[in-house]
């Protein structure tokens, strides 16, 4: 349990690092990608709408990046 208790203040700490240099959009698009792709893996019923939306977000999110790292 204490792994797992500092796991998640490692994380905690590594995203708020990584938050400073991260774009807000880019900010938003991760977490509604992480957010669609774990409804996907709980989600029974929604399966389709978890699946468009993963696809969806995911892309913007890879777009948004390339864009980003190329000064487009």
């Amino acid at each position: 349990m204490r792994w797992i208790v500092n796991m998640l203040r490692y994380f905690i700490d590594s995203f708020s690092r990584l938050t400073g240099a991260i774009h807000p959009t880019q900010l938003v698009l991760i977490s509604l990608s992480l957010a669609s792709t774990l409804g996907y893996g709980l989600s029974s019923l929604g399966r389709v709408a978890f699946k468009i939306l993963m696809a969806v977000s995911w892309t913007l999110l890879i777009l948004f990046t390339v864009k980003e790292l190329l000064h487009i």
